[in-house]
């Protein structure tokens, strides 16, 4: 028995006792199994307990054939497998239940012993294809645990999760490929057909979430999930990188015959990847223009705020009027100012970097298609890694330009606090005219001044 079933059994052995239901569960349904029957017994009459039982009525006719000892011993066994049918039926419940269940919930432990009886019964009885297929069906619902998630922890811990899968994939491909040129191929379209698939899942939750322009305390919390996300995407697109490699190498030491795999679907298996590459850049472009405008608003917002000192209050009996000119609101905004040109500084990188991208997917493919032409398919891969490694720069640029901005609108939340103008308790029947600077509370920033009548009044900075 090799060392990985061994694993994969002691895993399953501590999987929380939900595999081989624990004692509590098992007495739980005992007790709920002898209460059924009880109130069974206590409903029926006096008449009805006169009437032969069903087991009585079929032990008079087998009577004639069997032994009244073996009939007891058939009602003993029948007893032991009604009990047995409703203890594995509520199991079996519980599995479905658990279908739908999320990182943390009560029911999640039963999901994941029963995922790793699928692995542990593919590795067993099935193929090296079959168990990296159970693999990648996992990784799937990773995916759609984190697409369905309702926290950033729960959506943290699919991530994880899914990352642990795409790795475990990546060792079963490794091991795979000493195997037989047939069993290596056939597990390596498996990787890279199922990979892309998972890829454009992550793809397209990731496009489908738009930044805010109003931060929360999580929002910092967010973009971190965002960098598991692409770093789980990335370590996705690496094994279906490491699967076409087995296909070349295969197709090109001719290993295998074209009836397994052929050289031209090998040409479009490299092609499909740059294609993909070459949209993972086209998202990173568009994300970090989204991205520029949101650091290029908050960042408005701030210098406003930071030129706006007046909040106007009545002023109370015998207090003096004290310096309008007085700047004390420097040091509410003193504190990010260095966030500011560091925000800057990320964004602009971010933004230069993904020009670079863009310009290297562009050379990259001209060379890719000269190489394929020349039917180099291990040059074309080596472009396609170099192409990737490029993405995967670029990628934790754009992450951290992310970062900054959501660090500078926190910011922006906590040590600028913006207030709405409150107009004066008039004290005398003087009136002046006092400019007040408007300062809403949400995000946007009215700078044109009002001009209010009021009456004598204390001045005082923020």
């Amino acid at each position: 028995m090799s060392r990985k079933l061994i694993k994969q059994l002691r895993g399953i052995k501590n999987e929380n006792g939900r595999l081989n239901p624990d004692r509590s569960w098992v007495a739980q349904n005992r007790a709920k199994l002898l209460q059924d029957i009880n109130c069974s017994v206590r409903i029926n009459t006096a008449e009805e307990e006169s009437k032969p039982s069903v087991f009585d009525s079929i032990g008079e006719g087998l009577h004639i054939f069997v032994s009244g000892r073996a009939l007891a011993m058939a009602r003993s066994s029948l007893t032991i497998f009604l009990v047995g049918a409703v203890t594995v039926s509520s199991w079996i419940a519980s599995v479905s239940a658990s279908n739908d269940s999320l990182p943390g919930d009560k029911m999640y432990g039963v999901k994941m012993a029963v995922e790793k009886t699928e692995l542990l019964v593919a590795s067993v009885i099935g193929s090296d294809e079959d168990e990296v297929t159970t693999i990648l069906k996992h990784a799937s619902t990773r995916v759609d645990e984190y697409q369905r998630s309702e926290s950033t922890e729960q959506a943290s811990e699919a991530i994880k999760s899914l990352k642990e899968k795409i790795a475990s994939t990546q060792e079963s491909l490794n091991e795979v490929s000493e195997k037989s040129p047939e069993e290596a191929v056939a597990v390596a379209k498996v990787v890279e057909k199922r990979t892309e698939e998972i890829l454009d899942s992550l793809s397209d939750k990731m496009s489908a979430e738009k930044s805010s322009v109003i931060v929360s305390e999580s929002e910092v919390d967010n973009v971190q999930l965002k960098k598991e996300v692409v770093e789980a995407e990335d370590l996705i697109q690496k094994t279906g990188i490491s699967a076409v490699e087995v296909l070349i190498e295969k197709v090109e030491n001719e290993e295998v015959g074209s009836e397994v795999i052929s050289k031209e679907e090998v040409k479009n298996t490299i092609n499909r990847k740059l294609d993909k590459l070459a949209e993972g850049v086209s998202r990173l472009d568009a994300e970090v223009v989204e991205t520029s405008g949101i650091a290029s608003t908050t960042i408005a917002i701030i210098k406003t705020a930071s030129t706006t000192k007046y909040l106007v209050e009545p002023m109370k009996d015998g207090e003096e009027n004290p310096d309008p000119n007085a700047d004390t609101s420097a040091s509410s905004t003193s504190l990010i100012s260095a966030q500011i040109g560091q925000t800057e500084q990320k964004v602009v990188e971010a933004e230069q970097k993904v020009v670079e991208a863009n310009r290297i997917v562009e050379e990259t493919k001209v060379e890719i298609k000269n190489l394929i032409d020349q039917n180099n398919l291990t040059g074309a891969l080596d472009k396609i890694k170099e192409l990737d490694g490029v993405k995967s720069e670029t990628s934790v640029m754009v992450v951290e330009a992310n970062k900054v901005v959501a660090e500078v609108q926190k910011a922006l939340t906590t040590e600028v606090k913006p207030t709405t103008t409150i107009l004066p308790t008039p004290i005398a029947s003087t009136t002046t005219n006092v400019v007040l600077p408007v300062l809403n509370t949400s995000t946007t920033v009215q700078t044109t001044p009002v001009i209010g009548n009021t009456t004598s009044s204390t001045i005082k900075t923020n």
